[in-house]
């Protein structure tokens, strides 16, 4: 089975080959932390830490994007330590737990939105 390891640094993205039996639980908060760090990557953040940081913000777009964020990530490890308190059997993958934590909803600035903003302002002759 192959988990996933994200430089939350960089984004690069490391697959590693992990047999299940030797899974612990530390490999699962790992994976699910990557996916937190993944989904704040998509929304040109570079990690869940940075976008979280924004909730204070002056921005209300930003401030509005991190509060959806920050409820989200709750959600996210609610789920997740209520598994590890009663695991079901059998105990899914890492990647089927990622798989069937809950998607980010909110107020998120479109990406395809902001890059075709930025493109025409940058792209724009002037006159």
């Amino acid at each position: 089975m192959m988990i996933s390891s994200v430089s939350a640094k960089t984004g690069v993205v490391t697959m590693i080959e992990a047999d299940s039996a030797s899974l612990t639980a530390d490999d699962y908060r790992i994976a699910v932390q990557n996916h937190i760090d993944v989904t704040a990557i998509a929304r040109l953040y570079d990690s869940g830490t940075s976008c979280a940081s924004y909730a204070a913000s002056t921005n209300p777009i930003w401030a509005a994007e991190a509060a959806v964020f920050i409820a989200w990530r709750d959600e996210v490890w609610e789920m997740v330590y209520g598994l590890w308190a009663s695991p079901p059997d059998p105990v899914p993958t890492p990647e089927a737990l990622i798989a069937s934590l809950p998607s980010v909803m909110g107020p998120v600035q479109s990406m395809a939105n902001f890059q075709t903003n930025a493109h025409s302002k940058l792209s724009t002759p002037r006159a």
